[in-house]
Formats: structure tokens, C-alpha cells, sequence
């Protein structure tokens, strides 16, 4: 029996590490949220309302954040899969105040080496 997480890397809008590590304004609301763009099935899109990371906070520090959660899960499951992992190469992101409109933003290119590197060989017990 193996147990597996998976790990969806989105947090909710009022969680702790959103403070600083998310798209906020300065009176603390989101500046973008997450979505889906128009398509076949839905013409105005999906409005997600998660907060998106500051991908260059993230970055200045070696993407510690990910690493620990990441780190963490490992230590607790046998295999752990990231849900929507397209979300890190580019992602749809929607103004924090409206329900439509938004556009394309790219995701952080050296999350993936950046991350993985440091979690070789962590496994739980």
C-alpha cells in the first residue's frame, strides 16, 4: 500500500504565506486572481479567485517556500503529485476585482531545477 498527496499549488486567499508571497495590493487585496481563459466550453472563462504568487519573491530566495512544502509532503507520502503543474510554465491570470478579462502571464522557467535539486533522496521513513 502506498499513499499518495495530491498537492495543489494553489492556497487559499487568506492563508499564511499569502501575505507575502502573493500578488497583493497595498491595502491586502489580491491584484490578479486565478483562472481559465475563454474557450470552448465557457466564453467568459473561469474566475478561480486564488492568489497568484510573486514569482520574483519566490525566486530572490532560492524558492525556500516550495522547497520546505514540498520537502514536507515527501516526508509524508510515497509519491506526491503537483495537480495543474502546467500552472508553474504559464498561467491565466484575472484582474483581483473583476470576473472577466485577464491575459497570459509565464510561470518561474527555473522552478522546476531549482526545487527538484535539493529534494533528491528526501523520502519518508
Amino acid at each position: 500500500l502506498a499513499m499518495c498527496r495530491s498537492l495543489s499549488p494553489m492556497t487559499a486567499p487568506r492563508s499564511g504565506p499569502t501575505v507575502r508571497l502573493f500578488d497583493l495590493l497595498p491595502d491586502g487585496q489580491l491584484r490578479v486572481v486565478a483562472g481559465v481563459p475563454p474557450d470552448y466550453f465557457s466564453e467568459t472563462g473561469q474566475r478561480w479567485g486564488n492568489p497568484l504568487y510573486r514569482w520574483d519573491m519566490l525566486e530572490a530566495d532560492g524558492f525556500a517556500f516550495w522547497i520546505e512544502r514540498m520537502r514536507t509532503q515527501m516526508m509524508l507520502f510515497d509519491l506526491v503529485r503537483i495537480d495543474h503543474f502546467r500552472g508553474f510554465e504559464a498561467y491565466w491570470e484575472i484582474p483581483g476585482s473583476g470576473a472577466n478579462g485577464g491575459q497570459r502571464a509565464l510561470g518561474p522557467g527555473a522552478w522546476g531545477e531549482a526545487v527538484c535539486r535539493p529534494l533528491q533522496g528526501v523520502s519518508g521513513s
